[in-house]
């Protein structure tokens, strides 16, 4: 049950991560926390 729940957690934080960093290369780069620099 608990690799589950963590596997449910991996996925909605890659989500969560995929869409910061899709709405972070269609506006410029701005000053807000720490981006990625790949």
């Amino acid at each position: 049950m608990r690799i589950l729940i963590a596997a449910l957690l991996l996925a909605f934080a890659a989500w969560g991560i995929a869409e910061i960093y899709g709405e972070m290369a269609k506006t410029p780069a701005t000053e807000q926390g720490s981006a990625p620099g790949g």
